[in-house]
């Protein structure tokens, strides 16, 4: 990015739950109809493998967060 450095950009997470912020960019790009998914947000990456990733991290919490929801019940 022209006006951060990266580790700037990771040093700044936002104040969210990760999957209320995964859900929001989600929704963002899904609420857009001036764009293809084919179309690049930068050079070399498209807006179909940016939803494609963000489905599977979704995806991925949503296993885990459910996972860590079966052992408390078991434990209880």
């Amino acid at each position: 990015m022209k006006d951060f450095t990266q580790q700037e950009l990771e040093n700044s997470r936002p104040s969210i739950d990760t999957l209320e912020a995964i859900e929001f960019c989600l929704n963002k790009l899904y609420e857009d109809n001036t764009k293809l998914t084919s179309d690049y947000i930068v050079h070399n990456l498209i807006f179909e493998e940016l939803i494609g990733a963000l489905l599977l991290a979704r995806d991925e919490l949503k296993d885990f967060l459910s996972y860590e929801d079966d052992d408390k019940d078991e434990d209880e």
